[in-house]
């Protein structure tokens, strides 16, 4: 699987500079098209039926109405989410706006997306998780992004978190200056809400189903590890600086859970990309670096034993050395200029 997996992505690599000179040579006629491309949204679920409720709600209210909302029950353990459809939504499934598919096994919240991928019919599809909640202009926003930068991929820039109640609780806005690399992998930004084509989704293999942290054994970071190979294969991705999604954090939800991002991003991610041939050492620097600034000041001689162990060409090679240690300075000395962090909260 792997071995197929970058075959696709060594493939890949060529292609987006065919692509971004078609759309150079774009006709009106295809500028047209674009702009009446149909959006469909793919929503993992499992066992949340409370909370999916709102997120159709919120998805029905967009501003730009989405094509069709495909629903996968991943294995659930009751009937609770196909009852409220049939209680709440009828019209919707009559007429086939939502559509509802239920796996016989369970998939993960990758697998999935790949399934929802696969049934999609829109031109354009938007993942979205099924406790969260979407702004009336999210859509509209993140199809605008995608034609103003002539974009491959749009990401959300900007996360509002909400508690289980709907209250906000903290709003991120990460700061726009600095390439994708350095989005991507020092701040750890995630494509689980990203628009995109479907076939772009298919030629880089879907998400991956093997992403699970060795405690839990929940999926972590499988959104993220995908953002990573669209980077690698040579897309274009651009950020969407509106606020219009809101993530939920509860007792349930992945987001809330006691394995955190940067505990995974410790434990699970740094091991990987260290041994992994299709992250150079510019990133790995980059990832390092970002794993080093979340991690606890006691933490960090480990971390460097780790990686000695996992790399230890990465402190011989001057230019990965070099690289952390003018990041490490760069960003310091830019916080004293400005006298603020660079993705503090805002």
């Amino acid at each position: 699987m792997l071995s197929k997996l970058q075959h696709q992505q060594t493939k890949s690599r060529i292609s987006p500079r065919n692509r971004s000179q078609l759309r150079q040579g774009g006709n009106d006629s295809e500028l047209e098209r674009t702009q009446n491309d149909k959006i469909s949204v793919v929503i993992p679920t499992y066992n949340d039926a409370k909370y999916l409720r709102l997120t159709l709600r919120s998805l029905l209210e967009q501003n730009r109405q989405p094509y069709e909302i495909v629903i996968i029950d991943d294995c659930p353990t009751d009937k609770k989410t196909k009852m409220m459809l049939e209680k709440n939504f009828q019209s919707e499934l009559k007429n086939r706006t939502i559509r509802y598919y239920k796996n016989q096994r369970n998939l993960g919240a990758g697998g999935a997306r790949n399934r929802g991928v696969d049934l999609v019919h829109g031109d354009l599809v938007v993942f979205c998780d099924s406790d969260d909640i979407f702004l009336p202009h999210h859509l509209e926003a993140m199809f605008e992004a995608r034609v103003k930068n002539n974009a491959d991929v749009v990401i959300l820039n900007t996360k509002i978190f909400i508690d289980k109640d709907g209250q906000v609780i903290r709003q991120r806005k990460y700061k726009l200056r600095g390439s994708i690399e350095y989005k991507l992998f020092v701040l750890g930004l995630t494509g689980a809400y990203m628009l995109m084509r479907p076939e772009l989704a298919k030629e880089l293999g879907g998400f991956r189903a093997d992403m699970v942290a060795s405690r839990d054994k929940q999926m972590f970071a499988e959104d993220w590890e995908f953002s990573t190979r669209i980077f690698h294969a040579g897309y274009k991705i651009v950020m969407c600086d509106e606020g219009t999604y809101q993530r939920r954090k509860h007792s349930r939800s992945l987001t809330g859970s006691y394995l955190g991002w940067t505990k995974y991003r410790r434990e699970v991610l740094f091991p990987r990309i260290a041994t992994d041939p299709n992250f150079t050492r510019r990133q790995l620097a980059i990832f390092t670096y970002g794993t080093l600034v979340s991690a606890p000041m006691r933490q960090i001689p480990a971390l460097f034993w780790q990686l000695l162990k996992l790399q230890p060409f990465f402190f011989i090679v001057q230019p990965a050395w070099v690289q952390l240690a003018r990041i490490s300075l760069g960003n310091r000395m830019r916080r004293r200029l400005n006298s603020v962090k660079i993705d503090r909260d805002e």
